[in-house]
């Protein structure tokens, strides 16, 4: 599967593209740092990794 040049058009085939579907293979300990000024990645999308 790749992303084409545009979106797919449902939140399922989205959801195939999101780190978050596939957390529950991650087995090594983590470590998420971001900062409030951080424009790429929004803080709520670490908090988000972390309530999974």
């Amino acid at each position: 599967m790749e992303l084409k040049n545009s979106l797919p058009d449902s939140p399922e085939e989205l959801w195939n593209f999101s780190p978050l579907k596939y957390i529950k293979h991650v087995s090594t300990p983590l470590l998420i740092m971001h900062g409030e000024q951080d424009l790429r990645c929004p803080v709520e999308q670490g908090n988000s990794f972390l309530s999974v």
